[in-house]
């Protein structure tokens, strides 16, 4: 679907009897407007006269535990190599373990 003006568009096929394709084409013609005018209204009104739909159940919190896992296992990487280097350790590496835990802490959130 696609949203256009505030309506969405759903492109579709229509499969009609050689008789509803005429009146549909009639219809049409007398109402002096388009096939996806007609069709719109048509759908719009069958939805608008259906019982309210129940609301949809909330959707499952995200499961990052993969993600976890790897990034723990990277950090704990990273702190290793920066103990490793000790004062030779190059700055970008303390604030990209930073950055790092700081990732960590939000998908544990």
């Amino acid at each position: 679907m696609t949203e256009r003006q505030g309506a969405f568009t759903v492109p579709t096929l229509l499969y009609l009897t050689t008789e509803h394709r005429v009146r549909l084409e009639r219809l049409v013609r007398d109402q002096e407007t388009d096939l996806a005018d007609v069709i719109s209204q048509i759908v719009a009104d069958y939805l608008d006269a259906l019982p309210p739909a129940p609301p949809l159940p909330p959707e499952p919190a995200p499961d990052y535990t993969g993600e976890l896992r790897q990034r723990r296992s990277e950090l704990g990487r990273l702190r290793r190599q920066r103990e490793a280097a000790g004062p030779h350790a190059p700055p970008w590496l303390s604030s990209y373990i930073a950055d790092l835990e700081a990732e960590i802490r939000r998908l544990e959130g």
